[in-house]
């Protein structure tokens, strides 16, 4: 997936490109020590899960939804 994202701003082309990052922290400890949160998975999965983080976001950098 990464690789994809990289590939299409590296590709040629007249249109402005934006790449975003957004780190958010979660407790895990309620996920107890597992492969899941180990890897990360849990935490994408409860990123998902959760919109007010892609509420958040949304409202903060409106002009990139438009």
């Amino acid at each position: 997936m990464l690789n994809n994202c990289l590939d299409q701003m590296r590709a040629p082309s007249s249109e402005t490109r934006i790449f975003m990052r957004c780190d958010v922290n979660f407790d895990q400890s309620a996920h107890g020590r597992n492969l899941n949160t180990m890897i990360g998975r849990a935490a994408h999965i409860e990123f998902l899960e959760t919109d007010i983080y892609a509420r958040f976001i949304m409202w903060s950098f409106p002009e990139l939804f438009r």
